[in-house]
């Protein structure tokens, strides 16, 4: 919309999740194209959280994610999006949490929960489709969480 104040604009409507490293803002659907064109990714989550870049990885049946793969998808990142979208950690989940209308549940609640939140006050379960993706995102995240919080 074209406001009355100086030719000012007003754009309206869905803003997907960013992350910015080192001044640099990209939109996490643009990571989630890099990572989930590969084959044996079904499903990716990105969250940024003090200046790290954590992604979690749905993988097809029977794969394990491995450091080869792991290579492998920062490869992908740093040739299709720059060398500052390489994330510091990635982590195997079963699957992916999405909300009740199918978009996948990134920021704030697993956000809010890596800033140390409790879970019911990050996230109302309720509205999410699968609280048990949400959940093992959750335990999967544990493992690093001091890691991750470090400055």
């Amino acid at each position: 919309m074209i406001t009355d104040r100086g030719g000012t604009v007003i754009i309206t409507g869905r803003s997907d999740s960013t992350i910015k490293r080192k001044g640099i803002r990209i939109g996490t659907l643009d990571i989630y194209r890099v990572v989930e064109s590969l084959p044996e990714v079904v499903g990716s989550l990105a969250v940024e959280v003090k200046n790290k870049l954590v992604i979690f990885v749905a993988l097809r049946p029977g794969l394990q994610l491995t450091e080869e793969l792991k290579k492998k998808i920062n490869d992908a990142l740093r040739n299709q999006l720059g060398p500052y979208y390489i994330a510091d950690y990635i982590i195997q989940v079963p699957d992916i949490p999405m909300t009740r209308n199918y978009k996948k549940l990134e920021v704030p609640p697993i956000k809010k929960v890596l800033m140390g939140w409790p879970i019911d006050k990050a996230v109302n379960i309720n509205a999410v489709l699968n609280p048990e993706a949400f959940y093992a995102v959750i335990e999967a995240l544990k493992p690093y969480m001091d890691e991750i919080m470090k400055e």
